[in-house]
């Protein structure tokens, strides 16, 4: 890809065509987040779907970069929300060679004009997962940074509890005590992926992010 200034934050969701996928921690998330972006005038261009037990680091077993490739080529979208990496956290041995597939999928995920929101991944109720989580999430910061086109989203803070701890319930924006995380720690409820959907939204519209 050729480098471009940052996309401007979007002025309006109005006709803004959206895609959003990953594995299964981002399958509420891209619930709410289509629903929020209908309700903004935007157009959701596929159902919500996700792909278990996928990421980057098994393309024998499910081909992100193939079927990312295709879906950009079937749908166009104007924005590409992104969330992967539960599953790679704990196969990941040089950070290099994953920032090298990461890398790979923002450049194949580029065009003019296109907006990727590359969503990290959250604190974990796992004492494996919190431990390797932050490595990854690192490896995705960095190589967000060296591409205009890409939206780091970090969502550790965002479900975490005040002192930094994993948090299996937290205030929704009216200050209502919501349960975000199911028993294992790891998956979101309905509510946890609105909480998602609505930082990727308010980071979309945010001047200067």
């Amino acid at each position: 890809p050729t480098p471009t200034p940052p996309p401007a934050r979007l002025q309006s969701a109005q006709g803004v065509r959206l895609w959003s996928d990953g594995d299964s921690t981002s399958y509420f998330m891209t619930v709410a987040l289509l629903a929020g972006w209908s309700a903004l005038g935007g157009v959701p261009v596929r159902g919500a779907d996700y792909k278990i037990s996928s990421g980057l680091m098994r393309p024998d077993f499910f081909d992100w970069p193939a079927y990312l490739a295709a879906e950009m080529a079937r749908y166009d979208p104007d924005v590409v929300v992104f969330m992967v990496g539960a599953n790679d956290a704990n196969q990941v041995r040089s950070a290099e060679e994953y920032g090298a597939r990461v890398g790979a999928v923002m450049d194949l995920l580029y065009r003019p004009g296109r907006t990727v929101v590359w969503v990290g991944q959250p604190n974990m109720g796992r004492a494996d997962l919190a431990a390797s989580v932050p490595r990854i999430n690192a490896v995705f910061a960095e190589q967000a940074a060296a591409r205009p086109w890409v939206l780091y989203l970090d969502t550790w803070a965002l479900t975490s509890a005040a002192d930094g701890s994993y948090a299996a319930a937290l205030p929704d924006e009216h200050g209502t005590l919501q349960v975000i995380r199911v028993s294992d720690g790891v998956h979101f409820t309905p509510a946890g992926g609105r909480r998602l959907a609505l930082a990727v939204i308010a980071a979309l519209f945010e001047p200067g992010r």
